[in-house]
């Protein structure tokens, strides 16, 4: 799973909340009504199953019905997705993701938003139970402590290219990299797009494939312009800005089972004001 944000609340008609506690904020006015019968769509034990996985990959290719799931979903929200098996291109967004964590990591404001979510040990992942852990990293924890603690060390020529070998080592097997496009113009679009990436990571979940999610490669702008200048080369036509943006890469495969991201329990972020402790089960 990706990075956790604070706890929230959902206040009842009253537009309040009952807690004292200033972590919790309203965000909502909910009203639950039991469904009588199981809704018919994705298996939501899918949610547990979900990982990023930053592991290398066996070089295993997606079916192309799985493929065409992954077109449907999009088409069915009104966005696109493409991909490719060349070695070339795949070679090309590996190496560009790469390149975009030293460009953000050499700029301060996004290096110390990375580094507050850096766990450097087993232990502190546990204590915490949200961030980024040197297992789900495939870096040494040791090693991520000095990148962030010693910035300057890291963006010489010498150890840029000891950090290249172990992030290119993570990324063999690699047999496709995917990118979705859509509307993203508003918060709505921004909210569309996330229920739709969950949805395309449950549909890979379901079939055992590993998903790893390459987001820096859009918040960055001279990335994202790569990105669009490799898909314009794949599918053989220019990006058109109005049609959309390029919102997500994702590196696809098959692989070994990553290490689970320790999340803080779900009843320990979301408080339904005027109900009982709200338990995991409840929520799935």
């Amino acid at each position: 799973p990706g990075g956790a944000g604070g706890p929230v609340g959902t206040g009842g008609s009253g537009g309040t909340t009952d807690l004292d506690d200033e972590r919790f904020q309203a965000v909502a006015h909910l009203r639950l009504a039991p469904a009588g019968r199981r809704v018919p769509d994705l298996d939501p034990a899918l949610l547990e199953v979900r990982r990023t996985n930053r592991l290398p990959y066996d070089g295993r290719d997606l079916p192309e019905e799985v493929l065409a799931e992954l077109a449907l979903e999009c088409v069915v929200a009104g966005h696109r997705i493409g991909s490719t098996d060349s070695r070339h291109h795949v070679a090309r967004v590996v190496d560009l993701n790469q390149r975009t964590l030293f460009d953000d990591l050499a700029t301060p404001p996004v290096r110390e938003e990375l580094r507050a979510w850096m766990r450097y040990s087993s232990r502190s992942a546990a204590a915490s139970a949200d961030g980024f852990s040197p297992e789900c990293l495939v870096t040494p924890g040791p090693l991520l402590r000095s990148v962030f603690e010693h910035p300057r060390l890291w963006a010489t020529g010498p150890m840029q290219a000891l950090s290249r070998r172990v992030y290119l080592r993570s990324m063999r097997g690699t047999p496709r990299v995917a990118w979705v496009r859509g509307p993203m113009d508003t918060t709505d679009d921004a909210v569309a797009a996330g229920r739709l990436l969950i949805r395309l990571w449950l549909r890979l979940a379901d079939h055992g494939v590993a998903v790893h999610p390459m987001g820096s490669l859009v918040t960055n702008p001279a990335s994202l312009s790569e990105v669009d200048a490799m898909v314009a080369a794949v599918t053989g036509r220019p990006v058109r800005p109005d049609a959309g943006l390029t919102w997500m890469v994702l590196r696809l495969g098959y692989g070994d089972v990553p290490p689970e991201s320790l999340r803080v329990p779900v009843h320990d972020r979301v408080h339904l004001a005027g109900t009982a402790r709200l338990d995991d089960e409840a929520v799935r």
